[in-house]
């Protein structure tokens, strides 16, 4: 499906905004069906949590609303965290990619399921519900307390997810008695034992050490503190409260200085995500990419220019978003098959100063007709604004044409052998991009995730039994 991109306006001069101006699309795939039609006209409602579902039995929406409806009120209670008085739970079905959970970060949880029947212990494939409910309620109370202040990290979030969901977990099951989930035995309801155990392995994932970092820092300040670091992230853990009215002094207690050296790079970034140009790898992507477009699929003429990069202007969607293909539509000239000569990839922030470089050999560019050529580069983050420029060969003889496109003219350019860069007047150079977020950890997956790696090494040399 095609989506419109809401136009935005850039800060700059008004030359600056015209080049930013217009439709954007995004192509990405969607699937049928409205939210209301995937829910469903039932509701449960529970001590402020209401539970909007249609194809589950009723049992299960019960069960949904009683955890979430005490996880919400342990989490009041234990870390004094700023939870919403309602909270909306729907869970709808008919998701090809169900089962997964997540939140707006304010006061809504959603839960797709592929079908009802994915509730049931026969069918979970491992999925912990009452876990990622829990963990999913912990997030929510960092996302609220947090609030897009940068200096966090996924780590950091994802590990108070892990640690604080496990204190709910274990909370919600004293509560409301082992059988929490209606068809499920009590054998996978640990929480903070199976914590304890996973700190001891040796090849432990971050987000369980950072879990762990979390349980240190609640050892050290108390459970009630933590809303206070949540509120002033990261000063307080920087060593910087002050400036948030927040007395420091309160704060450095025997053995925090020696838990912010360890914990720091796991829990406190420089800014909201890496550094703009930063790499990643590759395994670290989502691999559910996105394709910035301009055109039409259909090219109104083709240009060639030696030695001269073809670029165009993007704005990339809300969130951090990471470059990995550039395609070109473009026709190789010359009578050799393949070449062997690079293509460089150029990244631009909004100001259009370079901040990455890549090169591909570009062998799978044959002589043929005009088609789409794809330009792989390595995962790199771009910021809301960039640019992507493409430059072939300098002393190529044979070339290419690449296509433009009139359509949604006005982002494209032209930078040549001077270095200046010169508006495209006919339209946009016919170049798309692909971009990916980084893999979120699914609640409901993570344990299962945990449990399927192989039987782990302790750090004292010991097996160590997965939870």
């Amino acid at each position: 499906s095609w989506f419109n991109s809401p136009s935005s306006k850039s800060a700059g001069s008004a030359d600056d905004a015209c080049m930013w101006r217009t439709t954007l699309f995004i192509l990405v795939l969607s699937s049928a069906g409205t939210a209301a039609e995937r829910t469903g006209g039932k509701s449960v409602t529970r001590n402020g949590v209401e539970v909007s579902y249609g194809q589950i039995t009723d049992r299960y929406a019960s069960a949904i609303a009683d955890i979430c409806a005490r996880a919400l009120e342990v989490c009041r209670e234990r870390f004094a965290c700023d939870l919403p008085s309602r909270l909306r739970v729907r869970v709808e079905v008919n998701w090809q990619d169900g089962p997964t959970l997540a939140s707006n970060g304010r006061d809504e949880i959603v839960l797709r399921l592929a079908n009802g029947q994915q509730l049931s212990r026969a069918s979970s494939g491992g999925v912990n519900y009452v876990y990622g409910l829990c963990r999913t309620i912990a997030q929510l109370a960092f996302d609220r307390a947090v609030d897009g202040r940068g200096g966090a990290t996924a780590t950091a979030r994802n590990g108070w997810g892990h640690y604080a969901g496990s204190v709910l977990l274990d909370e919600v099951v004293a509560r409301r008695g082992r059988r929490v989930w209606p068809d499920r035995s009590d054998d996978y309801l640990i929480g903070l034992p199976a914590l304890v155990n996973q700190l001891h392995w040796r090849n432990a994932p971050d987000e369980v050490r950072a879990a762990g970092d979390w349980q240190r820092l609640v050892t050290l300040i108390g459970n009630r503190r933590v809303s206070t670091v949540l509120r002033t992230w990261p000063d307080v853990l920087a060593g910087s409260a002050g400036s948030v009215g927040v007395d420091v002094a309160s704060f450095e207690l025997p053995g925090l200085k020696q838990w912010r050296a360890n914990a720091r790079a796991r829990l406190i970034g420089a800014g909201p995500g890496e550094a703009e140009g930063a790499l990643v790898a590759e395994d670290t992507l989502s691999g559910h990419p996105v394709v910035l477009v301009y055109d039409d699929g259909r090219a109104e003429g083709k240009r060639r220019q030696n030695g001269a990069r073809h670029g165009v202007r993007f704005e990339a969607p809300a969130g951090d978003w990471y470059l990995q293909t550039v395609w070109i539509h473009a026709k190789r000239l010359g009578h050799s098959s393949v070449s062997h000569d690079d293509i460089e990839v150029f990244l631009y922030d909004g100001q259009m100063r370079r901040i990455g470089e890549f090169f591909q050999r570009d062998t799978q560019f044959r002589r043929g007709p005009v088609r789409w050529h794809r330009v792989s580069t390595p995962p790199v983050r771009v910021p809301r604004r960039f640019a992507v420029s493409v430059r072939f060969s300098d002393d190529d003889p044979r070339g290419f044409d690449v296509s433009h496109d009139d359509t949604h003219p006005g982002h494209a350019f032209t930078i040549g052998t001077d270095g200046k860069s010169v508006p495209l007047t006919i339209g946009n150079w016919m170049i798309r991009v692909s971009l990916d977020r980084r893999r979120r950890h699914d609640p409901l997956r993570f344990p299962h995730e945990l449990a399927a790696m192989a039987t782990p090494e302790r750090l004292d040399g010991k097996p160590a039994a997965t939870p």
